[in-house]
């Protein structure tokens, strides 16, 4: 149609003059022209036809559709009354059985208060009657002891004095004999290993278990690394009295309480050979302790004791050594190895960290109350390596001690006072982020020397006279 309404356009413009004046009525058309209005008409004509058969056509698809969509909302509509219908029962079904509910529960409330007043009333009389019961047996008691101060006055004085002395004797005994080989169940670590529970058909005596430990002996350690004070600079000496001015180092050494102490000496340099400055600080520190006679002190010196290849380096070369000290220590008793069973002793020997965790922890535990028990690690970084598990050994290794410290320092066992003093000539960088750096970490380093007065340089001349350096500090 509109191709046609174009063509129509053309034949009019045709029908102009030049200036826009219409040009006079032709009394007849052109045949051409007439041809093609009579095309037009035709097609215009066509064109009404199609787009009213198109009309008629979309009115029956509308009208089809809007019956079926009317269809299918009744059926919805219908759907939805059944649904509301099953929903309202449903819901009258559910009030009633509320209701049967609530009345059974108040019943069962009702019937349970009724009891618990029944409860009260008998607990109540069970009350008074264990009152006068205890009322009673705390006459005859009276009575008894009444008979028994007759009875004990009308012995003579030396039976009395005999009976007395016997019973104190027997208790003193009974105390000592739990104190030292009865282990409290409550302190068992929880990381103790299963093993297997053959007794040997004989206990072992300490000499078995230092000959089965073979550990060197740790005060020729020490002599060795005394003996190296006249190779060591001033400078080297002076770290001595830096830590001797750290306050965690005086509340440590002061303290009436287990804890531990982790020493950075920064001081790898000042070192001769395998002996750092903090080694010599270790072996004066150990001698000093020893001649004070102020606990048990056990030493081991890492930097000596880092082959591989020997049985008795790495942590449980440091396991053996504390054990043999342990045992080998001066004292007024021997500790009892009736725990030890053929797999325990087969672990130990095969140098099992967590069997020497063991071994150690039962030995603790025998030691009296409220003895300091000193244990000095010189060196630990060299047992931080990851290679041959020195690391996961030496971590073990600190676990052990800090459960040892916690469970006398929480009150949850009565045992002796550990008093654990790590050093390290370098800094550690594993066994650092297992303490408190705040209170258990002290750090010294050689820029901190410049800082000592003439006293302490009148310190450090004191130290070579006096061998050890600590001698001012006990």
């Amino acid at each position: 149609m509109v191709d046609s309404l174009s063509e129509l356009m053309i034949i009019l413009n045709r029908t102009y003059k030049e200036g826009n004046v219409f040009k006079k009525v032709v009394k007849q058309i052109p045949e051409v022209e007439a041809a093609k209005i009579g095309e037009i008409s035709k097609r215009i004509s066509k064109a009404k036809q199609t787009v009213f058969e198109a009309t008629a056509h979309l009115d029956r698809q509308v009208w089809q559709e809007t019956k079926t969509s009317a269809q299918q909302g009744r059926i919805a509509a219908e759907a939805t009354r059944k649904t509301a219908h099953d929903i309202r029962a449903r819901v009258i079904d559910l009030q009633q059985e509320t209701s049967e509910g609530h009345d059974k529960l108040s019943s069962q409330v009702d019937q349970f208060r009724s009891q618990m007043v029944d409860a009260a009333d008998q607990m109540g009389d069970q009350l008074a009657q264990t009152k006068r019961q205890i009322t009673k047996d705390g006459e005859e008691r009276k009575q008894f002891e009444a008979g028994l101060q007759r009875l004990v006055d009308a012995l003579p004085a030396s039976i009395h004095e005999q009976l007395q002395s016997a019973l104190y004797q027997f208790v003193a005994d009974a105390i000592v004999q739990r104190q030292l080989f009865a282990l409290p169940s409550n302190i068992i670590s929880p990381n103790s290993p299963p093993l297997p529970l053959v007794q040997y058909a004989q206990v072992l005596s300490e000499s078995d278990i230092i000959n089965l430990l073979q550990t060197p002996d740790p005060i020729g350690d020490a002599d060795r690394i005394l003996r190296k004070e006249s190779l060591m600079s001033d400078e080297a000496l002076g770290y001595a009295t830096l830590l001797r001015q750290k306050r965690q180092f005086k509340e440590w050494l002061s303290s009436d309480w287990p804890s531990l102490v982790l020493v950075d000496g920064c001081s790898r340099g000042e070192s001769v050979g395998r002996t750092s400055p903090m080694s010599f600080f270790t072996a004066s520190f150990a001698s000093t302790l020893i001649r004070a006679e102020t606990g048990i002190v056990l030493q081991f010196f890492c930097g000596h004791h880092i082959d591989p290849q020997k049985e008795n380096s790495g942590p449980k070369g440091l396991l053996r050594s504390i054990i043999s000290q342990l045992i080998l220590y001066p004292k007024s008793y021997n500790l009892s190895l009736n725990f030890v069973d053929q797999g325990l002793y087969d672990a130990v020997a095969a140098s099992n960290t967590e069997a020497l965790c063991y071994f150690f922890e039962k030995l603790f535990w025998q030691i009296q109350p409220d003895t300091i028990i000193y244990v000095l690690i010189d060196s630990v970084s060299d047992f931080e390596s990851d290679l041959h598990d020195y690391g996961e050994r030496m971590d073990r290794v600190l676990i052990l001690f800090q459960t040892l410290i916690g469970q006398v320092l929480q009150g949850f066992a009565a045992g002796p006072k550990l008093k654990l003093f790590m050093t390290s000539p370098n800094r550690s960088h594993r066994l650092i982020y297992r303490v408190d750096q705040a209170k258990e970490s002290i750090r010294l380093n050689a820029a901190a020397l410049g800082d000592i007065s003439r006293s302490g340089e009148r310190s450090l001349r004191e130290i070579r006279r006096a061998r050890s350096p600590l001698s001012y500090i006990m």
